[in-house]
C-alpha cells in the first residue's frame, strides 16, 4: 500500500517534469518568434532588448542574460557576436557586430550600463572572468583623416582588433582604441584612454594609458617634505 509520503513524492516528481517541460517549450516557442537571436536552453534574453541586424547571429550561450534595454546589433551576415556561458550584459549596454567582424565576449564577464563595445572586421575578442565599470567604451576601428582636403567619413577607416584576455578588470569610463591587446590579469585604472598594450598582471592608469605596477607589488607612499 503506497504511503502518503510515497504519494506526495510522486506527485512532487510529476509536478518537476511539468515545470521543466513548460519552461522548455516556452523557451522554443520565445527562440522561434521573429528576430531572435540563437539562445541556448539555460540562457535568457528579455523580451525588452533591443535586436537589430541578422539576429540568428547573435549567440547567448548556457546561464548567460541580456538585461532589458540592452542593444545588441549585427550589422552583416558574415558578422557575429557571441556572448559566453554566465555572462551578464547590463541594461542599455551597446553591442554592435560588422564590416564581417565579431564580438566574442568569453564565460563568467559582465558588461556595465552605458559600454560600448564595437567588433568590427579585426574583430573584439574579450576573454573570461573580464569585468567592466560603466561608460567604457572599446572600439575596434578607426577612421583615416590625414587627408585635410576630405573629411574623415570620405577617407575609409582601418580594423586591426582588438584582444582582452582573462581576468582583466576595466574601471568606469575607461576607452580601448583599435589594434589593442590587454594582457590577463591586469587592471585598467577609471577613465584610462589605452592606446598601446598593455602588459599582464599590471596596472594601468593615465591618458595616454602606462603600466604603473605589477599587481600584488607593494605601493611605497612618497612622505610630504
Amino acid at each position: 500500500m503506497p504511503t502518503i509520503a510515497g504519494i506526495k513524492y510522486h506527485l512532487g516528481e510529476a509536478y518537476l517534469h511539468t515545470v521543466k517541460h513548460l519552461r522548455n517549450r516556452t523557451f522554443q516557442i520565445i527562440n522561434k518568434l521573429p528576430n531572435r537571436p540563437t539562445v541556448e536552453l539555460g540562457g535568457y534574453v528579455s523580451l525588452r532588448a533591443k535586436l537589430e541586424g541578422v539576429t540568428k547571429n547573435i549567440r547567448i550561450h548556457r546561464g548567460a542574460a541580456v538585461r532589458e534595454h540592452a542593444w545588441l546589433n549585427c550589422m552583416d551576415k558574415s558578422s557575429f557576436i557571441e556572448v559566453g556561458e554566465r555572462t551578464l550584459i547590463m541594461p542599455y549596454a551597446k553591442l554592435v557586430a560588422g564590416f564581417d567582424g565579431f564580438l566574442k565576449i568569453g564565460k563568467n564577464c559582465t558588461v556595465h550600463s552605458f559600454d560600448v563595445l564595437y567588433g568590427y572586421t579585426g574583430g573584439l575578442t574579450v576573454g573570461d572572468n573580464v569585468r567592466t565599470g560603466v561608460n567604457v567604451n572599446v572600439i575596434s576601428a578607426n577612421h583615416s583623416f590625414e587627408d585635410i582636403s576630405l573629411s574623415p567619413n570620405d577617407q575609409g577607416g582601418s580594423s586591426k582588433g582588438i584582444v582582452i584576455h582573462d581576468n582583466v578588470w576595466i574601471g568606469a569610463g575607461v576607452t580601448i582604441l583599435d589594434g589593442v591587446e590587454i594582457g590577463a590579469n591586469a587592471v585598467l585604472g577609471a577613465g584610462a584612454v589605452v592606446t598601446r598594450n598593455m602588459p599582464e598582471d599590471s596596472v594601468c592608469l593615465g591618458v595616454p594609458a602606462v603600466a604603473v605596477r605589477k599587481r600584488g607589488e607593494k605601493v611605497v607612499k612618497e612622505s610630504k617634505s
